[in-house]
């Protein structure tokens, strides 16, 4: 695994909804996002149901830094935080194997920047 990584969040404009992810190459992640959305291949259902029922209107945020693997439970938590794997706020996969510790450091605070549409 290459570091550094960037834990990002792709947010529906419509639904709300959010998806995270990590990357070291936020631009092309999200290219392939889009490109998976657009030929219905997207790997989250309801990413791709309501992609087609409501278009690709997003917002893309960089939430964090993956600096070494030590700190790769970051992504993890912030699944945690935005409830990503409640279909209700997100689109993030039901992956209890890696998000079965409760007991990790708590998320620094600060509000996302938002980079492109």
């Amino acid at each position: 695994m290459d570091y550094p990584k960037i834990v990002y969040a792709i947010q529906h404009k419509v639904t709300r909804k959010i998806y995270i992810g990590a990357t070291n190459n936020l631009e092309s992640r999200y290219k392939c996002h889009i490109s998976a959305l657009k030929n219905n291949k997207h790997n989250s259902p309801l990413m791709q149901e309501e992609y087609n029922k409501y278009g690709g209107m997003y917002d893309v945020f960089i939430l964090d830094e993956i600096r070494s693997y030590t700190d790769k439970y970051k992504e993890y938590e912030w699944m945690r935080f935005y409830k990503t794997q409640d279909e209700k706020y997100g689109y993030n996969a039901q992956d209890k194997g890696r998000m079965q510790d409760d007991n990790r450091l708590p998320l620094k605070s600060g509000r996302p920047e938002r980079l492109f549409d």
